[in-house]
């Protein structure tokens, strides 16, 4: 390394060294010097800079000659005796294959104290959320775990990658806040995710908030907030059962009354709710009024094909009662057919169709 290189390197603002792969300083510039206040050439540098008597536990001589890699960088406290005080720093080091006829690496380390001042703050304030917090970055490392997190998944987060950790899987989830910044460019985030919290045994409902963060610990990040909302889902979920009700109006004949409209969630709730009523009651035949269905799309018939489908797999029959004119103009408009399902105008007619298929009998008293 000529005499020119070391003048620039004596320049540069942080703390720079040359040291050999006998942890011999070999150069040091204008920085180190001013800072630690010592004869600093020739000296062993974990002796000098750190008071130790061996190398530390992180050391970037040690991984370049157990790793065969050419880069390290970490962060470490040291006390500066110009500051008589404790500094953090954030040390990099990379290796050079010769300098003055040795193996040596340089190794530079920048003043980030002020910067771990200011995350200790905030993780001070992040820790105090009542919601699930956590700081991750792009590389999806947990940095940053809050209170509550550590207290609802009860392991080791931070370190550890993101979607192996907290759902178990071997690669990013389909939706993902990080893929999202990544892709769209975009700073924030929002969607809804089901997990199980391993301090409850049992599937929780989140509201999840992102925000990105350009820099935390050195790299970007995003914070990640999840907000336990099962409770609102469970009393949207029941709110829904009851728009939805199911009734036996008679022996083995189910009614079920659709009012206004008829949506993927909702649709999809029906379905379920109406399967199951036929095989806890044992039903014969599902009566579906569509009276107070206000607009059918092919989407929303759509999903009550499916539903009628579903139904005649249970061994069950279904009749559609409630179909206006213009209902039935707008099925036909679509395209869309019920192929051979019985259907009505009125709910009574649909009804007395159902006693017939089950062979029952009225009686006109009176």
């Amino acid at each position: 390394m000529s005499t020119d290189i070391e003048n620039v390197l004596s320049s540069i603002q942080d703390i720079l060294f040359v040291i050999s792969f006998d942890y011999e300083i070999l150069f040091a510039n204008e920085q180190a010097s001013i800072n630690f206040e010592t004869d600093l050439i020739g000296k062993t540098c974990y002796k000098v800079l750190l008071n130790k008597d061996q190398p530390c536990e992180i050391c970037a001589i040690a991984e370049f000659k157990a790793k065969d890699v050419s880069s390290f960088r970490f962060e470490k406290e040291l006390i500066l005796p110009s500051l008589k005080k404790e500094c953090h720093f954030d040390i990099g080091s990379t290796m050079i294959e010769e300098y003055k006829g040795v193996k040596a690496i340089v190794e530079v380390l920048r003043d980030v104290t002020k910067r771990k001042k200011q995350e200790r703050e905030i993780e001070l304030l992040l820790s105090s959320l009542k919601d699930i917090l956590f700081v991750i970055s792009f590389d999806y490392e947990i940095l940053f775990a809050n209170d509550e997190a550590l207290k609802s998944f009860e392991t080791v987060l931070i370190g550890k990658t993101c979607y192996e950790v907290l759902l178990k899987r071997d690669q990013p989830c389909e939706i993902c806040a990080i893929a999202e910044f990544k892709a769209k460019g975009v700073c924030n985030f929002r969607f809804e995710k089901e997990l199980i919290l391993p301090s409850l045994k049992k599937e929780c409902h989140f509201d999840i908030g992102s925000t990105m963060l350009e820099e935390y610990k050195g790299v970007k990040a995003i914070v990640e907030v999840l907000r336990d909302i099962t409770e609102r889902k469970m009393q949207e979920r029941t709110i829904l059962q009851l728009s939805t009700p199911i009734i036996k109006i008679w022996d083995n004949i189910l009614a079920v009354p659709l009012i206004g409209i008829l949506d993927s969630r909702r649709a999809k709730l029906f379905t379920e709710t109406l399967l199951n009523a036929i095989v806890k009651t044992g039903s014969k035949i599902a009566i579906i009024d569509v009276t107070g269905v206000s607009f059918i799309d092919t989407q929303v018939a759509n999903h009550l094909i499916k539903t009628l489908n579903a139904v005649r797999l249970l061994g069950a029959k279904s009749i559609v009662t409630g179909i206006r004119p213009e209902i039935a103009h707008t099925l036909v408009d679509l395209g869309v057919s019920l192929g051979d399902i019985v259907t009505s105008s009125q709910l009574s007619g649909g009804l007395n169709y159902a006693f017939k298929m089950l062979g029952y009998t009225l009686n006109n008293k009176g």
